[in-house]
C-alpha cells in the first residue's frame, strides 16, 4: 500500500513522519539510499533483547531477602473499614 507521509527538519537533520500502519517497534533502524535513489530503513530489533538482558542482569542483583519482601507487601489483605 502506498501511503505519503511528511518529511521534517529535525535539529540538522531531516526527519520522515511514518505513519502508524508502518510503525516500527523498535528504536533503532538502519537507512541505505538504493542506487535507484530510494531510501530503504530497516529495523533493528537487537536492541530489546539488550535491555531484556540488563534487565535481568539488574533484577539478578537483589537479594532472595529483599525479593522476599517484595512479594509479602504486594499480596496485603484488603482491610476492612467503617463507612464515613
Amino acid at each position: 500500500m502506498l501511503m505519503r507521509t511528511k518529511l521534517f527538519k529535525s535539529g540538522n537533520s531531516q526527519a520522515v513522519r511514518i505513519p502508524a500502519t508502518y510503525r516500527l517497534e523498535t528504536e533503532l533502524a538502519e537507512i541505505e539510499q538504493l542506487s535507484t535513489g530510494q531510501l530503504l530503513i530497516t529495523p533493528i530489533y537487537q536492541e530489546k533483547e539488550n535491555r531484556a538482558d540488563r534487565l535481568i542482569a539488574v533484577m539478578s542483583g537483589f537479594s532472595a531477602d529483599f525479593v522476599e519482601h517484595l512479594e509479602r507487601d504486594r499480596y496485603q489483605p484488603v482491610q476492612e473499614r467503617e463507612e464515613f
